[in-house]
């Protein structure tokens, strides 16, 4: 490091800028100019040159104060800070602690022989579970030999007839499917089911529609409250009927309730399964008439070969097995440290490069600053030079292994690893079962490859249509939440209306202006018909669910087609094929080998002979240490004497890892996001997977991805709170600063399994038909599920650590402290030596006096004097030399940092060019893509230009039909008029002429009678009433009618209202005054279509049977009739009255009008009055093939007429 060591003592802090820019985050650093000596420390420009000359590029540890993923991400210089910019150096300073921490344990324990350094190799290094002694024993020529024939392969495979060997591979693919089908003709479920179905009441279809009934006549009172010509009685009683439908809506929800949860126990809930196996054969069929390819004898010859040269393959892989997991293993961990478990190096997440980074952190000031010290700290980055003489070994081989750090070389090993699995899992001997399986197979496609008609399937594929349908109404969950808080405002808007009581119609009325003044200014109606409107929108699948079920019951007795038996009989002759699959098998691997690239062969190769190049350096760790032990001076002794420096260092450590792993949370903050809303799609993607196996493991594997989603939420709340209170700006010590470390606890945590999600995502994106759009999201939500699983968010199970942190900080700031006053004391210089002068002249004077004593003591002290003075020398030339060494060291340090920045920017470049030659393929796959929708969009469109011809022609056909039907009703009408004239004309000629037969007047004397009686019956009426009056009569009468029209006309809004919904306006004959009454509404489905039309099913009141239609021996008893009561067709209704007949097999149609009368037109015409005339609509012929009178009594009351209906094709 240069000027690591050069103290600058003529620039102070405050004498002005510094001659460089100054760093912006330098600030946090620098020791203020209040704490006596502390202008002894490097100040900024000094700070920032060494850091910057000694930087990794490639260094993003959170815990470095300039680290490069910071300077790249965000300028250097930057006017306002982030909002967490407290709990980002928070994070940095207790980093460096950690990683000092750790470094004093791990240098003590190799040093002390207590660690091995073979372990502490290998996770600095980021080996993962490879052992050091696995790379020393590495065998790199067996490894060369498998991926030089492995890279022959493809060229030595027969492609000749591929086409046959993917067709096989179809049929066994087929096979597979057809064995996950179960058995057709198992029926037991398809009874239970129906069987269900039947027992269903009308109770229990009313408690499922009642509360959609309710809220939709709520609705109804809300739009007359909202209409200004409502009236104020009229208000009153809607704001009546709204509290009582509340009410009652409010009642329905726990009959509702119990239904749904007994049809959900019930065979209702698991409908689909019924039908599972036809409907799992339906869907292989298609798939199975696209095997057109036949098999020929030199194709089986072809594959014969081709499995023979994967044999061989297959023995040079065994032998190389260990070899390659060693290579992928390494490169996995080396470009992904977060996997490394760490045993000794809790501080050094990043391995070597932390290290490196911990010669920075050792001369940081802030450590002074906080510990209180004012002295220097180059003891201590003299006390771990051993520890960072073993890390510039250790960086030396990591250099050589740095290709294994690259991405594309692990996917590269992994495709090889996937290869050798395949290989191993192929049957010795395969290619002699080819033949016969080639045969057999053969076999079963000429004897049971039929073609299967789509139209045959059609009526079994309703059926299930209709059964999935009646499930997913059964599957309707109630929305707990939301409900509570529709009826909340529900409750609010009732309680908030203000009528003092709403049972007194006079004084409501009174109060009604108020209130709706009020309503209307706060716009409350538009909020609760919002409300409302949500309601019915959660109920609308339960409107017709009595229609379905009765819909699914009719259809009980479909049989189950021809084809589907057959089909089965293949699948039976494919399960009797003998290795089927193991030939399929290797087929499938000779597929993949030819398709397989080799763009990163050379990375390989680079890996194998790189390994090799270390593999003796690895044999030899154990002499590192030594060699280092011997060369320490006493700073390095009294650094090793931290007590349980271990169990403290792994403190500090976990409570490093914690807060890292927290604020790497709280970076995915926005990806998780994204990651909440992928549910949905997920569950719809595992439905469209074919295979049932993993497809029942997928859901179980995805899990509760709410539950996931929101302990996530709650783990980054806490991340928020314990950010929110943090708070060190005014720690004094060590201790203070790590208090809030105690409340790492108090974060909930993560409960999410992110490495099984991913996995389930990572088998979605593989799915073959799977849409580019929902792929996309997939991927996106799989990289931020690949980010939570390297964070390891239990932080509960760390508390103890937490607790124990602000004592494991105090303990080391107590010992760094000692440390450091004890070696600047040492080293603070020779103290002068002393003057002797005065000594040497007693000596001489006593010596004059006392002779041969004193002058053999001055020669005595003579020579002793100049001894000490040699001994100064050497020590002095002895702390000149380790100085110097020192300096060497620290070059050579520097030196290295500055080779591995250079090979950083080359990898870089390399990725960037990675990058760059993607996005490039992307772009032109994007613009292939492109072109391609362009083309398709193309087709479409002239597509649509002759469908809108074809739809200009029929629409001109369909004018002039329609032209020539108004001219034949109008020729029809007509005939009719004239013909009504000349019968009058006669029956006037008769009256005149008095030729009335007496049978007429027979009849006319009976109607007089009959209304005499009645006339008769009314005047007993009134005379039992005892009115005083005819007026008074005629009043009380009125006021009865008036009371029962009123009563009448205040259901018709609900009933035309619901009618209208039903059935459109234009379908009504009479929309205001004659609606469809939805309860008793006749249920058509026509070509599975339904087909609402105006027609109730009726039940006269039971009662007895004319005498004549019984026997002498039975009695009487009381009958109902059943009968329709329809509305006659209009045009637009023409083919659904038809539709009407021909579903339900009407033998009698019944007429109770004229087609027209006085001249209005009454009826659509839909036969034809002449015998042996037709009409037709827009799908039916009718065709009067007879006709005549119609008598009762021999009376004439009508016209008979026999139709004959013709459906068109």
């Amino acid at each position: 490091m240069n000027d690591i060591h050069a103290y600058n003592h003529h620039h102070p802090p405050n004498s002005g800028p510094s001659p460089i820019s100054e760093d912006p985050k330098s600030s946090r650093y620098d020791p203020s100019p209040k704490i006596p000596g502390i202008q002894d420390y490097p100040n900024d420009r000094m700070l920032l040159n060494s850091i910057m000359h000694s930087s990794v590029l490639n260094d993003d540890s959170l815990a470095s104060p300039l680290a490069m993923h910071r300077l790249i991400n965000s300028p250097l210089i930057r006017k306002a800070r982030a909002a967490s910019a407290n709990s980002q150096e928070f994070l940095d300073h207790v980093g460096i602690i950690a990683r000092i921490a750790n470094g004093i344990s791990l240098q003590a324990g190799l040093m002390n022989d207590k660690i091995n350094i073979e372990e502490v190799a290998g996770e600095l290094l980021n080996f993962g579970d490879v052992p050091v002694s696995t790379i020393a024993k590495f065998k790199p020529e067996v490894v060369k030999n498998f991926v030089t024939k492995l890279k022959e392969i493809p060229a030595n495979l027969d492609s000749t007839f591929v086409t046959q060997e993917k067709q096989f591979s179809e049929w066994v693919e087929l096979h597979k499917s057809s064995k996950t089908i179960g058995n057709v003709t198992d029926l037991s479920a398809k009874d239970k089911y129906f069987t269900v179905l039947k027992t269903l009441n009308s109770s229990d279809f009313e408690s499922l529609t009642d509360p959609s009934r309710y809220i939709e006549k709520a609705k109804n009172e809300i739009e007359n409250l909202k209409d200004p010509k409502t009236k104020v009685n009229s208000i009153v009683r809607s704001f009546q009927e709204l509290s009582e439908l509340f009410e009652n809506f409010h009642n329905s929800i726990e009959p509702f309730k119990t239904t749904m949860e007994r049809l959900k126990s019930s065979q209702v809930g698991n409908a689909p399964e019924v039908f599972t196996a036809t409907e799992k054969t339906i869907k292989l069929i298609p798939k199975r008439m696209n095997f057109t390819t036949g098999f020929t004898d030199e194709g089986k010859e072809a594959t014969v070969s081709n499995l023979k040269s994967l044999l061989l393959l297959s023995a040079d892989s065994k032998g190389s097995i260990q070899e390659v997991n060693t290579l992928t293993s390494l490169s996995k961990t080396k470009s992904t440290p977060e996997f490394q478990k760490r045993k000794f190096t809790e501080g050094f997440p990043k391995g070597v490069e932390d290290v490196n980074q911990l010669a920075r952190d050792v001369l940081n000031p802030w450590i002074g600053k906080i510990i209180r010290v004012d002295k220097s700290l180059d003891a201590l980055n003299n006390g771990l030079l051993p520890l960072f003489k073993v890390n510039k070994r250790l960086g030396e081989l990591d250099k050589k292994l740095g290709i294994f750090s690259t991405r594309p070389l692990f996917q590269s090993l992994s495709r090889i690893q996937t290869v050798q699995r395949k290989l191993s899992e192929i049957e010795p001997g395969v290619d002699e079962m080819t033949g016969s399986v080639w045969v057999d197979l053969e076999t079963c496609k000429n004897d049971y490859n039929r073609i299967v008609e789509s139209n045959k399937l059609v009526p079994i594929q309703a059926v299930i249509n209709a059964v999935r349908a009646l499930a997913q109404i059964a599957d309707f969950k109630l929305n707990e939440v939301n409900f509570a808080e529709h009826k909340t405002k529900i409750d609010q808007f009732i309680k908030s209306l203000g009528f003092t009581d709403l049972n007194n119609p006079t004084e409501s009325a009174n109060q009604v202006p108020g209130i709706m003044e009020r309503l209307k200014e706060n716009k409350e109606l538009d909020k609760i018909e919002q409300t409302i409107d949500n309601l019915i929108d959660m109920f609308a699948h339960f409107k017709d669910f009595e229609t379905k079920v009765k819909d699914v019951v009719s259809k009980e007795n479909t049989p189950i087609p021809a084809q589907i038996t057959n089909e089965h009989n293949l699948y039976r002759c494919l399960e009797n094929i003998q290795n089927i699959d193991k030939v399929a098998k290797a087929i499938s691997v000779a597929h993949k080998l030819r398709s397989q690239k080799n763009d990163n062969a050379t990375a390989v190769d680079s890996a194998i002979a790189a390994v090799s190049s270390v593999s003796k350096d690895f044999s030899n760790l154990g002499s590192l240490t030594s060699d280092t032990t011997k060369h320490s001076g006493d700073a390095s002794t009294d650094l090793n004497k931290f007590s349980d420096s271990a169990a403290q260092s792994k403190i500090i450590g976990q409570s490093a890892v914690s807060l890292r792993f927290a604020h790497g949370l709280k970076e995915l903050d926005s990806e998780i996001s994204h990651l909440k809303t992928i549910d949905p799609i997920v569950k719809a993607e595992i439905q469209k997977v074919f295979d049932p196996a993993e497809t029942k493991d997928l859901p179980a594997q995805w899990g509760d991805h709410k539950s996931h989603m929101s302990s996530l939420d709650q783990a980054l709340s806490g991340i928020l709170s314990f950010e929110s209170k943090l708070d060190v700006s005014n720690a004094k010590t060590l201790e203070e600063f790590s208090n809030p470390l105690k409340n790492l606890g108090t974060i909930p945590d993560a409960k999410i399994n992110a490495l099984e999600k991913s996995k389930v995502l990572e088998a979605l994106i593989a799915q073959p038909q799977i849409d580019p759009k929902v792929k996309s999201e997939l991927e996106k939500a799989k990289q931020t599920l690949d980010k939570l699983a390297l964070l390891d968010l239990g932080f509960a199970a760390h508390q103890s650590e937490f607790e124990k942190a602000p004592s494991a900080f105090k303990a080391f700031q107590d010992f760094l402290v000692g440390f450091l006053t004890n070696h600047n004391s040492e080293t603070s210089g020779p103290a002068k030596d002393s003057d002797h002068t005065t000594m040497y002249i007693v000596f001489g004077v006593v010596g004059f006096v006392l002779i041969g004593v004193s002058i053999g003591g001055g020669i005595g002290a003579f020579f002793w004097r100049r001894k000490r003075q040699q001994e100064k020398e050497e020590q002095k030339a002895q702390e000149e030399h380790n100085l110097r060494q020192r300096q060497q060291e620290l070059d050579a340090l520097d030196q290295e940092r500055r080779a591995r920045d250079e090979r950083e920017a080359e990898r870089l470049a390399a990725i960037d060019d990675e990058r760059r030659r993607e996005r490039e393929a992307l772009l032109a796959q994007n613009r292939e893509e492109r072109e391609a929708r362009e083309q398709a969009e193309a087709g479409l469109q002239a597509a649509e230009a002759g469908r809108q011809a074809a739809e200009a022609g029929r629409q001109a056909a369909e004018a002039e039909r329609k032209r020539a039907l108004v001219a034949a009703r109008k020729a029809t009408k007509k005939y009719n008029t004239e013909r009504f004239e000349r019968r009058r004309a006669v029956v006037n000629k008769k009256i005149a002429t008095g030729k009335l037969n007496i049978q007429q007047r027979q009849e006319e004397k009976q109607f007089n009678d009959e209304i005499g009686k009645m006339n008769k019956s009314v005047a007993k009426y009134v005379a039992n009433s005892k009115f005083k009056s005819t007026s008074q009569m005629c009043d009380s009468l009125g006021d009865q009618m008036n009371t029962a029209q009123k009563i009448a006309q205040r259901g018709l809004g609900d009933l035309r209202n619901a009618s209208w919904k039903l059935l459109t306006r234009e379908k009504h004959r009479y929309p205001d005054t004659i609606p469809l009454i939805i309860k008793t509404a006749l249920p058509i489905t026509y070509r599975h279509n339904h087909v609402p039309i105006h027609a109730n099913k009726l039940t006269t009141k039971a009662t007895y049977l004319p005498l004549a239609t019984y026997s002498t021996t039975s009695k009487p008893q009381k009958v109902s009739r059943e009968f329709i009561a329809a509305q006659g067709p209009l045009e637009n209704t023409l083919d659904d009255f038809l539709c009407m007949i021909w579903v339900h097999r009407f033998e009698t149609i019944v007429m109770l009008c004229d087609f027209n009368e006085g001249g209005i037109e009454k009826c659509a015409r839909y036969l034809n009055n002449e015998t042996g005339m037709g009409i037709e609509s827009d799908q039916f012929v009718i065709t009067t093939t007879r006709s005549g009178k119609l008598t009762l009594n021999n009376r004439n009351v009508g016209v008979s007429r026999t139709l004959k209906i013709r459906r068109k094709e």
